[in-house]
């Protein structure tokens, strides 16, 4: 096993959320205020999707795979993570240094 070298924020910078209305097929109706289109997520990758079953004509319907999208999610937030460390020590040193510089122009 080794850590993956993937960019996961870009990936998930992909997504798009999209507000919309179910069809009412596969007994699902309603609306929803914030959702991924399957067929986007399964430009992205292939394992984003999985066949949610079939309606009476056969018509196959696919819903995110969200056991293969958690992981990026978790990988993006890490990311996100570490390049906010990075900025707040970035941030702490420099005001350390106007500190210094205004402590010696007192």
């Amino acid at each position: 096993m080794k850590d993956s070298k993937e960019n996961y924020l870009d990936t998930v910078n992909q997504f798009k959320l999209h507000e919309f209305d179910y069809n009412g097929k596969m007994g699902t109706a309603g609306h929803v205020k914030a959702g991924i289109v399957t067929q986007e997520a399964e430009k992205l990758n292939k394992d984003f999707v999985q066949l949610w079953g079939k309606d009476t004509d056969g018509t196959g319907y696919k819903c995110p795979n969200w056991s293969s999208i958690n992981p990026y999610l978790i990988g993006a937030v890490q990311q996100l993570s570490k390049e906010n460390n990075a900025l707040k020590e970035r941030l702490d040193k420099l005001e350390n240094k106007i500190n210094k510089l205004l402590e010696g122009s007192m």
